[in-house]
């Protein structure tokens, strides 16, 4: 139900009353990511949440990743950056609320890690054999 002058495109439409960004439309390369960025055709840059990687907004509103470490990023930008200093596109900060998911997710796996070792060395001080599972 698209009431709008451009065609309706799912790849750039974000859900939940703009709070779940649109999915991934592809995966840039770094020398696709610079002729973009050249052409105009990149609105914005983003670290992403996960490690490693870089959501690329073009303009027409679809994003695409860019494995870049998360090192390398500086240099990424300014390798991108026009002869003035300037860059050709708009550079977000971390979403804070996604990095602190992130972050309670890592020690969540941490935790499940040290009790399963814990588990392991007999160190629990409850039984967490599956009886009801086994069938014999």
């Amino acid at each position: 139900d698209y009431q709008g002058t451009m065609p309706y495109d799912p790849w750039a439409h974000s859900s939940a009353f703009g709070l779940v960004p649109p999915p991934i439309a592809g995966q840039f390369k770094r020398d696709q990511f610079f002729a973009a960025a050249r052409a105009g055709k990149v609105k914005s840059v983003q670290i992403a949440p996960q490690h490693d990687c870089v959501i690329v907004v073009t303009a027409s509103g679809r994003r695409y990743s860019l494995m870049v470490p998360d090192s390398e990023f500086p240099a990424l930008l300014l390798d991108a950056a026009a002869a003035d200093g300037s860059f050709p596109f708009e550079v977000l900060p971390l979403d804070e609320t996604r990095a602190k998911v992130r972050d309670a997710a890592g020690k969540a796996l941490d935790l499940s890690l040290v009790l399963w070792l814990a588990d392991l060395a007999g160190l629990l001080p409850w039984d967490t054999t599956p009886y009801g599972l086994w069938q014999c």
